[in-house]
């Protein structure tokens, strides 16, 4: 166990100890681990700050923010995947059928049924905005 999990577990313990309460041992391994997913979860948006204030100092193609945007990607993965681990609930079968699976096609589903309409809803605003441009400027 690393030394910030155990941090941790000792704040939370000597906070349980001040007010006296009993709290089961599950409940409070989930507490640590919301802890511990709140503070990597406020790590990752951090970075992806500092890649979009890199990104405003130092313009780049597309190309280059989605090598960024890749890398960014693949550390929420590792992140994500070493809290399971620490946790010592990895069951890959469970999440790619419950999280997984479910979410790619969602996304698959949206972009294939959704995408077109917004795109013609999108294309007849700008028809309309060219039309009252062209009205002003007249």
């Amino acid at each position: 166990m690393s030394g910030f999990v155990r941090l941790a577990e000792g704040i939370l313990f000597w906070q349980v100890q001040e007010t006296e309460s009993r709290v089961s041992e599950g409940i409070f391994t989930e507490a640590v681990f919301l802890g511990i997913s709140v503070l990597v979860g406020m790590g990752l948006f951090l970075l992806y700050d500092i890649f979009r204030i890199f990104r405003r100092i130092v313009p780049h193609g597309a190309i280059w923010i989605g090598v960024e945007d890749f890398c960014y990607w693949l550390l929420c993965t590792a992140a994500v995947f070493l809290m399971f681990l620490l946790r010592g609930r990895f069951h890959f079968p469970y999440y790619f059928t419950r999280v997984i699976l479910p979410e790619a096609l969602y996304t698959i589903v949206v972009t294939i049924v959704l995408y077109p309409l917004i795109l013609k809803v999108n294309q007849k605003l700008e028809e309309k905005e060219k039309r009252s441009a062209q009205k002003f400027v007249s």
